[in-house]
């Protein structure tokens, strides 16, 4: 997510040009002349940064992953998940996935099922990039 500078108002928008219609910035930020770029704070707040240096991404927009019935998950468009980094002995038959980042740190960015009626930040869903 970049930053445009219009009539002297900060305006946020995704690489793709479409204007950022949510914003949830920590207070005081934005801040500075020279800090084009958003990323995110470990409690959710948005700060804004130089975008010279490397980050982790933010998608556009949310996809989700539900369970499809025989515990086969799918993305929101229909499209079949086709990488999952499960916890030992997960899935357990809950409807929709998280990433898990907090607990017990051997298991950090590895997958766990949870009801689709608890908030959680958001998977996205975007092509592989392969490595050479």
């Amino acid at each position: 997510m970049e930053e445009t500078n219009e009539n002297q108002e900060r305006i946020y928008r995704w690489r793709d040009g479409t204007e950022v219609k949510y914003e949830n910035w920590k207070k005081g930020q934005p801040s500075g002349t020279d800090r084009y770029c958003m990323v995110i704070s470990r409690n959710g707040e948005w700060i804004n940064r130089r975008c010279s240096q490397n980050y982790q991404g933010v998608c556009q927009r949310a996809v989700g992953a539900q369970e499809a019935r025989n515990l086969t998950y799918e993305w929101t468009d229909g499209s079949e998940g086709k990488f999952f980094y499960w916890v030992v002995n997960e899935p357990k038959g809950d409807e929709c996935a998280q990433i898990i980042t907090e607990g017990i740190r051997r298991w950090h960015h590895r997958w766990d099922d949870i009801a689709c009626t608890q908030k959680r930040a958001s998977i996205c869903k975007k092509s592989a990039y392969i490595y050479a």
